[in-house]
């Protein structure tokens, strides 16, 4: 990881952040269960608390092979309302950060697990702001997947997951 610039953070001295970092091979498993390898190039710009961070994130490989259960697993997780968890009724000072970072798969992301086996391909866009981060793009699952939902198996001929909320994931 390289990185060149500055940041300042602070509401009461002049100058802006201009920051950019590199990154080649970092090793990451975020989400829970994801892992991967990826090169990335970013930007922080800006005056505070007015930051923007920019870029792009290459997966170059990646897996996920955790198993999934239908009562606590996947199912359980599409049929929940979505939450919100606040630990604090202030703002931090950079939730108003824009985001504008691209990530996409070189390769395929490969799912094993009990539910899928499946290649993965990703071209997505992180938008919006740290508090309110939205996502655009895609998701390909590749000819030849496998499903086993309930003891039975489906053969996934296509598979796209489209995002078109820049206001929410």
């Amino acid at each position: 990881v390289k990185g060149e610039g500055h940041v300042n953070l602070s509401q009461t001295q002049t100058g802006g952040s201009e920051l950019s970092l590199t990154a080649d091979g970092v090793y990451l498993e975020f989400p829970p269960g994801v892992r991967t390898v990826s090169n990335a190039k970013l930007k922080v710009l800006g005056d505070f608390p007015q930051l923007s961070v920019s870029g792009n994130v290459d997966i170059s490989e990646g897996t996920y092979s955790d198993p999934l259960t239908i009562e606590r697993g996947l199912m359980k997780y599409l049929e929940s309302e979505q939450s919100t968890i606040t630990v604090t009724d202030q703002p931090s000072a950079l939730s108003r950060t824009q985001l504008d970072i691209g990530l996409r798969t070189l390769s395929p992301l490969v799912v094993n697990n009990n539910i899928a086996r499946a290649d993965v391909n990703a071209d997505l866009r992180l938008v919006g702001t740290v508090e309110q981060p939205g996502l655009t793009g895609r998701i390909d699952v590749e000819e030849g997947a496998q499903l086993t939902l309930r003891e039975r198996k489906y053969s996934v001929d296509r598979g796209v997951i489209t995002f078109t909320n820049e206001r929410a994931i």
